[in-house]
């Protein structure tokens, strides 16, 4: 009878370490990958500037004031974007985790990377003056403008500070109807976006220009021929400007591309259908995932009705569990320090290979790996105390006076 009950006991025990194995890792993917505030709390920790900055360093002949733009804004921009980001992502996992009955991936992007309240900040945000100089500027160099009128190019800048607000609201105005007939919402769309209020600005400060800076001669001129003479400076450098520079721009079906919609309602489609594939693995996990709990107990339980001994019991369990989670964190302790002073320090740092990433990135890999293992880490340390405690509690029982243990 003794050997069968060992033989169970043995059976069981084995049985009790492979089911901690399989739910340690269990307990990691339920606390990381299917725990809808895990990604959001990553990405909050993604050093979205840093990169930015990194990869615009790299971009060779980029003009100091776009270069400039991008990355202040981006900058400012960073913590809400991160924020509607993680609001769709929280949506997703609504879904995957059956709080609602379909993705609705068009109506979740628009009310998160894509809702008006991020696309306002983005344009409030956006240095549109410095930016625009640099692209009027250029297209202006292009014009082979006469040497006197140069001195007027300075009042770009300062026109089109003057037009921002202006500017900034007809982009408010015109990015939902633009967003919206992307991803499918409306058939058809027409914006404009005018430069009026910037070419306005531009002579208004060439007027002045000129009436600052009349030959001296002029001065003996009543006023009218002198206004009659600045409005002809005026005209000659209106005639130097693009005609195609200063005008309304309209956005519609055939500047963004009749085609557009339906790419990426196809795009949305397969991501929908991927996602609607991985709803019944959800549900399959978290259905074994509570059987794996139970047959756990189940086999803690049975080791306890053979023995019908605390002493005995608790050693054994004890014993189990230190055998489990003794080696399980050595293991996990020696991938963490590989991965730390090998493998990341490796993706940072130029190879014979030419594999190179951004440090900034090769650190948020690592934090985001480190903490997937962490829930795994904590399941074992807490088996190990749990087991160690058991082992105490197995040296220090004593039995109760009238009470008999039969030994096995």
């Amino acid at each position: 009878m003794k050997i069968l009950k060992w033989f169970g006991v043995v059976v069981i025990s084995i049985l009790l370490l492979l089911s901690l194995t399989v739910l340690g890792i269990a307990i990691t993917f339920k606390t990381t990958i299917l725990n809808p505030s895990f990604l959001p709390y990553e990405i909050n920790k993604l050093p979205l500037s840093a990169i930015t900055k990194q990869v615009t360093n790299n971009i060779h002949n980029m003009p100091p004031g776009v270069y400039n733009a991008i990355n202040q804004t981006v900058t400012e921009v960073e913590p809400q974007l991160k924020k509607d980001l993680g609001s769709g992502i929280s949506q997703i996992y609504d879904y995957l985790l059956g709080k609602k009955d379909k993705p609705e991936l068009a109506t979740t992007l628009r009310n998160s990377i894509a809702s008006n309240k991020l696309i306002n900040t983005l344009i409030d945000k956006l240095p549109l003056a410095s930016l625009g100089t640099e692209m009027i500027s250029e297209q202006l160099d292009k014009q082979n403008i006469p040497d006197e009128y140069k001195p007027l190019l300075d009042f770009i800048e300062p026109s089109l500070k003057a037009a921002e607000p202006d500017l900034k609201e007809q982009l408010k105005n015109a990015a939902p109807p633009v967003l919206d007939y992307l991803l499918g919402k409306i058939k058809s769309v027409k914006v404009t976006i005018s430069l009026q209020s910037v070419y306005d600005n531009l002579i208004a400060a060439s007027r002045d220009y000129y009436a600052k800076n009349l030959p001296p001669e002029a001065s003996a001129l009543t006023q009218s021929e002198r206004d009659q003479i600045i409005n002809g400076l005026v005209e000659e450098f209106k005639n130097q400007l693009p005609t195609d520079l200063f005008v309304k721009y309209v956005i519609d079906e055939t500047v963004i591309g009749p085609t557009a919609p339906e790419e990426i309602a196809s795009g949305i489609k397969s991501a929908e259908s991927a996602l609607a594939n991985i709803v019944p693995y959800v549900k399959l996990f978290h259905k074994y995932f509570i059987i794996l709990i139970i047959v756990t107990v189940l086999l803690v339980a049975a080791i306890v009705l053979i023995f019908r001994s605390v002493k005995k019991s608790t050693r054994t369990l004890g014993s189990i569990f230190l055998l489990y989670g003794v080696p399980e964190l050595g293991g996990l302790l020696f991938g963490k320090y590989v991965l730390q002073t090998e493998v990341f320090p490796s993706l940072a740092s130029p190879g014979a290979s030419g594999g190179y990433v951004y440090p900034e990135i090769a650190r948020f890999l690592q934090e985001i790996t480190f903490d997937v293992m962490s829930p795994l880490e904590k399941f074992i340390i807490g088996i190990i105390i749990l087991g160690i405690a058991l082992l105490i509690i197995s040296f220090l029982y004593r039995r109760k006076t009238g009470t008999n243990e039969k030994d096995v």
